[in-house]
């Protein structure tokens, strides 16, 4: 079988998902090094169709796939030495450290592989509560880096401690540190109106850290979900993973801190799925995924330095057969297994 041919059976593949998430359009991006092998888009196979057309301009919301950009901003400042993923929150957030036991305990590398242990008893109340820029509801019930448990609430957090460290919008440096130096032009976030989004102060300052404020934002999450992007944007965005932090001339993170990223912290019992810091773990496969709702996801290879990127925009829950953590293996190993394929003239 020729690559054209392994490449068209992979595009079928990724369509007969589209159909059984109906109604559902989609993306397929497939690289190897930095040549482009296959680039599609797909309508809707529903009703009603998408609206503007699907293809290389469409802006597609990323859900989770957020949570590796957040991951490349963290890296990047940790580089810098602004932060330190063992340093504990209350660091940070020493307001962290008040009416829980084991707060003090809990660093940014737990928050950042959902291994800190944190939750809320009323979430829609107590998330009201986090964006008014108190941590009050907050509770520990897991001995912080012992059990995963994936935490939208640990994003939250992660996002205010990044303001405090920087003394600066977290959108503000997620696009000043990642998103323009690599180009990403056309990912944005949700509510970027293209203005700056007032900040709601709240004094924290210790002996510690006296000059530090803690910033809450209006919207607090950017650093799990939020992000919205282009098909090209987002695989652009794992062609640089495989450059260990290096891209175009700049350095953004070390070799060795990629490593932290990819190395396994805890697993999701539902499903087997192992995670590192803000990215799912397909060692055994051999490539690394990050994956958000509506089942789209990027799969980098670094065995192959192949990069699969699928998009998909179905809202609802998987229905019949698919199955979203079997769907991130079969890119993976499609991905590992353009190697033998890749000295078969196209």
């Amino acid at each position: 079988m020729n690559l054209n041919t392994y490449l068209t059976e992979f595009e079928i593949y990724v369509i007969s998902t589209l159909r059984a998430l109906a109604p559902c359009a989609g993306a397929l991006l497939i690289s190897q090094r930095d040549q482009v092998l296959l680039e599609r888009y797909f309508p809707s196979t529903g009703s009603p169709a998408l609206v503007p057309p699907v293809d290389e301009n469409a802006l597609w919301y990323i859900f989770s796939v957020t949570k590796s950009f957040a991951a490349a901003l963290l890296l990047n400042l940790a580089t810098e030495g602004v932060v330190g993923l063992d340093e504990p929150v209350i660091h940070y957030l020493p307001d962290f450290a008040v009416h829980a036991a084991m707060r003090d305990k809990v660093t940014l590398r737990h928050l950042a592989s959902h291994t800190s242990g944190v939750t809320v008893p009323d979430e829609p109340a107590s998330l009201n509560d986090l964006a008014s820029g108190s941590l009050d509801a907050v509770e520990i019930i897991t001995e912080p880096g012992i059990a995963f448990n994936y935490s939208q609430l640990g994003m939250i957090i992660l996002e205010y401690a990044l303001e405090v460290a920087t003394g600066d919008d977290f959108g503000t440096q997620m696009r000043a540190r990642i998103l323009d130096p690599l180009g990403l032009h056309d990912t944005r976030y949700l509510y970027d109106t293209g203005t700056s989004l007032p900040l709601l102060p709240i004094e924290s300052g210790t002996s510690i850290a006296p000059e530090r404020t803690f910033h809450v934002t209006p919207n607090p999450g950017r650093a799990g979900t939020g992000l919205y992007t282009t098909a090209r944007d987002l695989h652009r965005f794992g062609q640089f993973w495989l450059t260990k932090g290096r891209f175009e001339g700049r350095t953004y993170f070390s070799s060795e801190l990629r490593r932290e990223v990819w190395t396994h912290h805890g697993t999701r019992e539902s499903d087997g799925g192992r995670y590192g810091l803000l990215w799912w773990l397909f060692e055994e496969d051999g490539g690394y995924v990050m994956s958000g709702a509506a089942h789209s996801l990027c799969a980098v290879v670094p065995e192959t330095q192949v990069v699969v990127t699928i998009l998909r925009n179905h809202q609802g829950p998987a229905p019949g057969p698919y199955n979203y953590y079997e769907d991130k293996r079969q890119a993976v190993r499609f991905g590992k297994s353009l190697l033998a394929r890749t000295t078969v003239e196209m």
